[in-house]
């Protein structure tokens, strides 16, 4: 497969948040419902300069399940969220680079609010591309998150002319809805590339990320399964599928199953990987074919999964791309290890019907890559948040990889 090389682009000034934030005293964490640690609100001025300016370092008390649901109930939500949350709001890096934009599990909803934001703050930057697809819609018990829900995605990058011929790279989350930290961190992922994104800056972390934005052209989606994602947050944990009604009683399709290159027929509608009625049946599945179908420049997809800290090439792949699979995915294996010593072992996919992995590369001709993160779909959050990191710092090496991928040879 030819991957075209990125052209120079020009600069351009844009302000972006300097200012350290809160060091959070580390507490336990006890056990409490799901639901109760999802962010169902954004206040308005989160990243404003004033949210992440420095504060005292505080003592936070330990919250148990009860007096959380106690706090909930009487209207301290936020009060107890921010005493069960881990030290990882906009931290500096040790340097003018800051992380640490999310702290917890994110709803549809609240993701879809924090992306509107961003686009509202850096509209030199940040683009959000509905694909005109819309969802079955949510069917659960909370009653005002119900109905069908609107599609998109977003290009991030300065939105210069010969964007086009960018090398265009495509990561996306959540099309199993119960794998809650991968939206995380993709939008983990978006925050720090348009945040740390400054052409006049000195510092290496700093210029390193804006020259990713300058020379790609990237594509973020968090949330891709917002039906399936919210019937996992509020109904039933274990929710795999989307929420579309299939046979009798029996709801749902596995998105991962539903792709058109090797689609076989599933005899049991009920079961966790239903493929539903043909290839491409279902709207989530048909959202992300049309990213791809709509920017030609995508030579890289990497869809992010939950659990076995795996990285997954397709079957398949021919000798001059699997020696090119191998560089990319010890980059990617380096790159997550060194956050945590946590070693995710590269490895040919064995899901071979219906899923993006095989169809992005046997179809589209695209480089395409499934990572299976941590050990659990919904992990304690401290070890959520460790999770995220890792996956963040994986995403970012295959932005990396491509650039360095896109040079001439000699360059």
């Amino acid at each position: 497969m030819n991957v075209k090389s990125p052209v120079n682009t020009p600069t351009h000034t844009v302000h972006r948040a300097t200012a350290k934030g809160p060091d959070r005293a580390k507490v336990k964490l006890e056990s409490a419902p799901l639901e109760t640690f999802v962010k169902t609100e954004q206040p308005a001025d989160v990243h404003s300069a004033a949210a992440v300016a420095a504060q005292p370092e505080v003592e936070s008390p330990v919250v148990g399940a009860a007096e959380f649901l106690e706090m909930a109930t009487t209207g301290g939500v936020q009060a107890a969220m921010g005493a069960n949350l881990p030290p990882t709001v906009a931290v500096p890096a040790g340097s003018s680079f800051v992380q640490g934009f999310v702290d917890g599990y994110l709803s549809p909803s609240v993701i879809k609010d924090r992306c509107r934001a961003l686009a509202k703050e850096f509209p030199d930057l940040v683009e959000i591309i509905e694909t005109g697809v819309e969802t079955r819609g949510y069917d659960g018990k909370k009653t005002e998150l119900q109905g069908p829900d609107r599609l998109f995605y977003m290009r991030l990058g300065p939105k210069t002319e010969d964007r086009d011929q960018k090398t265009g790279v495509f990561q996306f989350a959540s099309p199993h809805a119960r794998e809650l930290v991968n939206p995380m961190s993709m939008m983990e992922l978006t925050e720090q590339l348009v945040r740390n994104y400054d052409p006049n800056s000195e510092d290496p972390e700093v210029q390193a990320n804006t020259r990713l934005l300058d020379q790609l052209d990237v594509f973020v989606a968090p949330m891709t399964n917002p039906d399936g994602a919210n019937f996992a947050l509020y109904d039933d944990a274990g929710w795999r599928k989307n929420r579309v009604p299939t046979v009798g009683r029996s709801v749902g399709v596995d998105v991962n199953r539903n792709y058109p290159y090797q689609w076989e027929p599933s005899s049991r509608p009920d079961g966790q990987t239903y493929s539903g009625t043909g290839p491409a049946s279902e709207k989530e599945t048909q959202n992300l074919l049309q990213v791809v179908k709509d920017h030609s420049n995508i030579k890289y997809v990497v869809d992010w999964h939950s659990y076995s800290e795996e990285i997954r090439r397709p079957l398949g792949a021919s000798e001059k791309d699997n020696a090119v699979y191998d560089d990319l995915h010890e980059r990617v294996r380096t790159a997550i290890r060194g956050v945590a010593k946590h070693d995710y072992q590269p490895t040919v996919s064995q899901v071979t019907n219906g899923s993006s992995d095989d169809h992005f590369y046997h179809v589209e001709g695209i480089f395409s890559t499934v990572v299976e993160t941590g050990k659990e779909f919904q992990p304690r959050k401290d070890e959520a948040l460790v999770v995220m990191r890792e996956s963040v710092a994986g995403a970012r090496e295959f932005l990396q990889a491509a650039v360095d991928y896109s040079r001439p040879t000699g360059a």
